[in-house]
């Protein structure tokens, strides 16, 4: 197990819910007490940055609604980031899962890494 790797978690809307915005997602870090910002990089590229914990997502977005942020975790000590980010996806009703969840779906996913899992 590599510790200079960060820890992937994947948040995506969950069934029925309503659509969210990177704004909402702001808040919601917000209301957790950490100062979350939106960084954009390119014309399509934002990502959701809270630093304090560590905390870097790519927003994968339709117009303003959020259809998945894939964050990336410290990966020393990703705990308390990894807390939080849950905390955030429940109070707008998404889903989080790991990169395990998404190998154990298909396989392709893992790539190399699936071997050394066990």
């Amino acid at each position: 197990m590599s510790t200079s790797k960060p820890y992937e978690l994947i948040a995506t809307p969950g069934w029925d819910q309503p659509p969210r915005t990177l704004a909402e997602w702001i808040d919601a870090f917000k209301h957790l007490g950490y100062q979350a910002k939106e960084v954009v990089e390119t014309d399509s590229g934002r990502w959701l940055e809270v630093a304090e914990l560590g905390i870097r997502g790519y927003v994968e977005r339709a117009g303003p609604t959020v259809e998945a942020i894939n964050f990336e975790l410290p990966g020393i000590d990703h705990h308390d980031a990894a807390h939080a980010v849950r905390q955030a996806a429940v109070q707008l009703g998404f889903e989080v899962h790991t990169d395990d969840d998404l190998n154990d779906l298909d396989p392709e996913l893992a790539g190399e890494e699936l071997d050394e899992e066990d």
